[in-house]
């Protein structure tokens, strides 16, 4: 007969296992890890860590099997989870028979111990006790109970599951949309929600605290008011979505009783809604009413010291470009940028709206990112269908590039922790993806003024470059980038985009400022010295910064929460991450009056330390 043995493992952190877990999976003849496609290869691979550094009897086997689907289209739900389970058991049992010794007599597993490594519990939402029922011959189940994501959800926000003397209950995302609030409960946890189901409840008096990978090293944690919090869960679950290819997560609510009582919320000192981008300032500092004016915005990397444009005349704005302005500016860029021919580029209103037109320039069913980077590639490629995931180091992305169908993409300066690559790398990473019929994206977005372009590469049938024209000369809101890639990439692209890409201050402004080479050298070293005094003062601060890029530093601190709220007050608003929640970025100051107040915010951060200056 053989011995099942379902180990809870815990949130995947080696260090939740319990000491009977380590002797039960030590004890077993063979364990099994399954796959779930390539999207959630972390997840096996959190498996094999586990098991590589608890292990220590030789003669334990480890064998992995592939995890069917559930069919999510069929109507009837549990008739859908029960043929999934009989696939499953189904599997099961071919990997057991496959791995442990024959009875001589039938055609079966003679016995032995298998162990299944279970996430949480076994116990708690989670189908492996129903499905090991299913099994044939049936086994010897024991199940090993693990510490529960609930339990690390409420250790990590500091809360009590319960109020005094009150119950909690514990549902399902699917329970909670299709039934609402349920009865006779004020706090509710929400685990196995794929769809943000808080979104279906009335939020008045309601306090969610949320967390993503609770427990392990890329652990995401929101809380607050259930009205303001929600949308930046929202945005937070698909950046990490994107970022990994999978998420697991979970949420408590906890609904007010009108008894005046603090609901135990770890939220900090920042208060206030983290914004999704760069700017909003308007938005942010509403929340900072006394802060003094005027605001000033380091919370993007665009250039203080703006081009002085030679605005177009009245009647160039009232008619139509024409097509020889369309012509000159490509010339213009593709003299800038080191490209050998126009025919190369592409011009499109901002290197944003060029991120979202590549899934239908290039066809890649998957999208490889070196990361933690911007997340508009992987939203661009997510809402296109393709498989995306992250990986960080470019190692990952070289194995990745051999993979069929994948678009490779890279940030070079990378943002926000401004990481250069040299431009020999990501040659060779072009050439091995051309060689696999693939492609590489590279987003020079900040390349004006730091790292080497990759654009005399062109034409490279891999290759595909953006370039961003609002960064460097300080007018985002002129709406000008560019597309360059090989003549038929190129010319894919300007189809694409279709008639007039860009209009008439566009075209005016690039024309001009592209071919003022004296400016440009001159912004560099003007962009140089701020940087550097930008990282005197953060030094000063006693706050660690890292990055090479020039138009802005990313600071490194437990406290950035609070970092980011404290400089608010002081009328400084800087850049946030809801998912990297030890980051700060900011950009420089454009004038005398904006570095002094700067100097003076953290100088008082430094003073006072984090908890009194917020």
């Amino acid at each position: 007969m053989i011995d099942l043995v379902l180990v809870g493992i815990g949130t995947g952190n080696p260090e939740h296992l319990t000491l009977q877990a380590i002797r039960e999976l030590n004890a077993a003849d063979l364990i099994l890890i399954p796959r779930k496609g390539r999207d959630t290869a972390d997840l096996a691979e959190l498996r094999r860590a586990i098991c590589t550094q608890v292990l220590t009897n030789p003669a334990t086997r480890i064998a992995e099997f592939d995890m069917p689907r559930r069919n999510a289209a069929d109507p009837d739900y549990r008739r859908g989870v029960a043929h999934w389970h009989d696939a499953i058991a189904g599997v099961w049992t071919e990997a057991i028979r496959s791995n442990l010794p024959q009875d001589q007599d039938q055609d079966a597993a003679g016995g032995g111990t298998v162990a299944l490594l279970v996430w949480g519990d076994p116990a708690l939402y989670d189908s492996t006790l129903r499905i090991a029922a299913r099994l044939t011959p049936a086994p010897a189940v024991r199940s090993i109970p693990g510490i529960m994501s609930l339990n690390m959800l409420a250790a990590a926000h500091a809360i009590a599951l319960n109020d005094i003397g009150a119950p909690f209950l514990v549902t399902t995302g699917r329970q909670l949309r299709d039934h609402g609030w349920p009865q006779g409960a004020d706090t509710v946890a929400v685990m196995l929600d794929g769809d943000c189901s808080f979104q279906h409840i009335a939020a008045d008096d309601v306090t969610i605290h949320w967390g993503a990978y609770v427990g392990m090293a890329q652990q995401i944690l929101l809380s607050g008011p259930l009205a303001q919090t929600g949308p930046r869960i929202i945005a937070a679950r698909a950046e990490a979505r994107a970022r990994h290819g999978w998420i697991m997560d979970i949420y408590l609510l906890r609904r007010s009783t009108g008894d005046g009582q603090p609901d135990g919320s770890a939220e900090g000192a920042a208060g206030a809604s983290f914004p999704a981008h760069g700017g909003q300032v308007r938005a942010i500092m509403r929340h900072f009413p006394d802060a003094p004016r005027p605001f000033i915005d380091l919370s993007t990397g665009i250039n203080p010291d703006s081009y002085p444009l030679d605005m177009p005349a009245p009647q160039v704005l009232a008619r139509l470009p024409e097509a020889d302005e369309e012509d000159d500016l490509r010339a213009a860029a593709a003299a800038a940028y080191g490209a050998a021919d126009p025919a190369m580029v592409a011009a499109g209103p901002g290197s944003q709206s060029l991120m979202s037109l590549l899934p239908r320039v290039i066809s890649a069913s998957a999208a490889c990112i070196l990361g933690p980077t911007y997340s508009g590639h992987a939203t661009a490629w997510r809402q296109a269908g393709a498989a995306v995931r992250e990986v960080f180091d470019p190692d990952g992305l070289m194995r990745q590039s051999a993979q069929p169908g994948t678009v490779c993409i890279v940030c070079n300066p990378n943002n926000p922790d401004g990481r250069i690559l040299p431009a020999t790398m990501l040659r060779d990473l072009a050439d091995r993806c051309a060689s696999h019929g693939n492609h590489l994206v590279v987003d020079e977005a900040f390349a004006d003024f730091d790292g080497e372009s990759l654009i005399p590469a062109l034409p490279h049938p891999g290759l595909i470059v953006l370039r961003s024209f609002g960064k460097t000369y300080g007018l985002p809101g002129v709406r000008l980038g560019f597309l360059l890639a090989s003549p038929e990439t190129a010319e894919r692209a300007r189809n694409l985009i279709g008639a007039w890409p860009v209009g008439s201050l566009a075209l005016a402004a690039g024309r001009q400022a592209l071919r003022d080479r004296q400016w440009l050298e001159h912004a560099r070293l003007t962009a140089s010295r701020a940087h550097d005094r930008l990282a005197r003062l953060l030094d000063g601060a006693g706050l660690r910064h890292v990055g090479q890029a020039r138009l802005f530093t990313l600071v490194r601190t437990d406290g950035a929460p609070d970092l980011w709220a404290h400089l608010c007050r002081h009328g400084i608003v800087t850049r946030i991450f809801d998912t990297q929640p030890d980051a700060l970025r900011l950009g420089l100051p454009g004038t005398e009056e904006a570095w002094t107040r700067l100097d003076g915010a953290l100088r008082t951060w430094r003073r006072k330390g984090p908890k009194a200056a917020g």
